[in-house]
């Protein structure tokens, strides 16, 4: 049931973002990512959310171009046994993440399409 109702409180909030906000206001990641930003100016327990259902998340504080990160699940040739955030760097590596304190109270965060 919470699964549910985070998912539709999810989707509302990227439609009412999606409909209310122009699209000059929001950051767009480099071409070569090919990325949409789709909502943008939560906090990151929305982007959290976002991240469980499949999204990818940024933060328009961050430095480097095209970084964002993302909620791995584990395959067989993984050495992690547990779901982890990794992150893409700005020269294009993989690496777990782990947020700062700046990162936790921020409200800048921007969700992109699947």
């Amino acid at each position: 049931m919470k699964t549910a109702i985070l998912e539709a409180f999810l989707e509302y909030l990227i439609e009412k973002d999606v409909a209310s906000k122009p699209t000059e206001n929001k950051t767009e990641p480099p071409p070569e990512d090919k990325l949409t930003v789709i909502a943008g100016g939560y906090g990151i327990g929305i982007a959290v959310g976002a991240m469980v259902y499949g999204h990818k998340v940024a933060r328009k504080g961050w430095n480097g171009n095209g970084m964002w990160i993302a909620l791995q699940e584990p395959d067989t040739n993984s050495k992690m046994t547990s779901p982890y955030i990794c992150m893409k760097t700005a020269d294009g590596k993989l690496v777990p993440w782990l947020c700062s304190q700046t990162d936790l109270l921020t409200t800048d965060w921007i969700i992109y399409s699947k």
